[in-house]
């Protein structure tokens, strides 16, 4: 399972630009969304995976995730995503119930308890980081856009 809710698609505006010009502002436009992508992951990285929202017990969330940007043409793509299969959960919430047993089974404060099922609240580490920042992501391809056409 991924979990991208972070992802922008860009083309730049048809203009009376040299092809010269606009391959060099989608380079430009690609390398500034790639960037700040980076950041991206990294504040969710570095703060909510890092105790803001969760807390770290083996570290495997955070390595998972990721941050890709793909040229098509005059597309870019930018994602940051993860591909561990428990990201969703943590992220949107939701019920966990046993597939293959009659009960989960589970550990707290050396005790084990058996349960039907477990209702985990989300706790949105991607979303909210990408919020906090959205601004200053579109503030930087503006620049970036400027910059390009203005050279």
């Amino acid at each position: 399972m991924s979990t991208t809710p972070l992802s922008i698609t860009i083309a730049p505006p048809a203009a009376a630009i040299s092809e010269e010009k606009a391959d060099s502002l989608i380079g430009l436009l690609e390398a500034r969304m790639s960037a700040l992508h980076i950041e991206l992951q990294r504040r969710i990285v570095e703060g909510a995976l890092s105790g803001q929202v969760l807390n770290v017990r083996t570290g495997a969330l955070r390595r998972s995730i990721q941050e890709a940007t793909v040229r098509t043409g005059d597309r870019i793509s930018s994602t940051v995503f993860t591909g561990l299969v428990y990201a969703a959960i943590h992220e949107y919430g939701g019920v966990i119930t046993p597939k293959a047993a009659k009960a989960l089974v589970f550990e707290i404060d050396g005790r084990k308890i058996f349960a039907q099922s477990v209702t985990i609240p989300p706790r949105p580490y991607m979303g909210p980081t990408y919020d906090a920042m959205r601004e200053e992501i579109i503030a930087g391809l503006q620049a970036a856009l400027n910059e390009g056409m203005a050279a």
